[in-house]
């Protein structure tokens, strides 16, 4: 894996090399924007500690990009180092290079492309029905969460002929008593479940255990849906 982090970019940097770069790294989530603590100031480095320290334990490859101006004062520059080698003495095959540029788009593009960071492989509507052998998935979130269909469409999971493989579940916050019955009615309809689980109830290990394919749960959509594309990139069936 191959990931790039750009630390304390100007937001209009970031959102511009957003715009230039194709969906495939976009929807990667290996080009890794870390927004600095207040306008004209340093990177949040707490943020970059948790997303840098949160990589899978697999091997992976980093780039720290770091901007020339304002120049990182050198206590910055220590702290990032610092982190760095938490994250090898968790993972010592892991490798980070440390590189500058000009905070613009146009350059902070070529440093993207010539790392080439991981790009998600494409999920296709064939790899998405062979994988489910028409089987439906049940997906379960809070209204203040995302939509699936959504996050979906941002992961590059299909979502065409969408009613024929899934069914989306929303429940307010707070207001979800009958959730345990409503899940346990629909299991028997449903093999895969997708639950998001956070401002809801906690599902109990039986009712769970009535779907009899893939479970996956997350505090967030988003979190949900990408164990449910890495399963689709799996050659596993459960």
């Amino acid at each position: 894996m191959r990931n790039i982090f750009l630390l304390g970019f100007p937001t209009s940097c970031q959102r511009q090399l957003h715009e230039r770069m194709s969906a495939e790294i976009c929807r990667a989530g290996t080009v890794i924007f870390i927004p600095q603590v207040s306008e004209g100031r340093e990177a949040d480095l707490v943020r970059f500690k948790s997303r840098i320290l949160g990589l899978d334990a697999a091997a992976t490859t980093s780039k720290i990009l770091l901007p020339t101006a304002p120049e990182p004062a050198t206590w910055f520059l220590n702290a990032v180092d610092a982190i760095c080698a938490e994250r090898r003495l968790r993972c010592p095959q892991d490798l980070v290079e440390f590189a500058f540029a000009v905070p613009s788009p146009d350059v902070l593009l070529e440093h993207v492309l010539s790392f080439g960071p991981t790009v998600s492989p494409e999920i296709s509507i064939d790899l998405l029905r062979r994988k489910l052998r028409g089987e439906k998935v049940l997906c379960l979130r809070s209204t203040s969460q995302s939509s699936f269909q959504d996050v979906f469409k941002r992961e590059g999971i299909p979502t065409e002929s969408w009613d024929d493989h899934f069914a989306e579940l929303q429940l307010n916050p707070g207001k979800n008593s009958n959730l345990i019955q409503e899940v346990t009615n629909r299991a028997q309809r449903y093999s895969h479940l997708l639950y998001a689980w956070s401002g809801l109830r906690t599902l109990p290990s039986d009712v769970k255990r009535r779907f009899t394919g893939i479970r996956y749960e997350a505090p967030t959509t988003v979190k949900v849906v990408r164990f449910f594309r890495r399963w689709l990139l799996s050659d596993g069936d459960h």
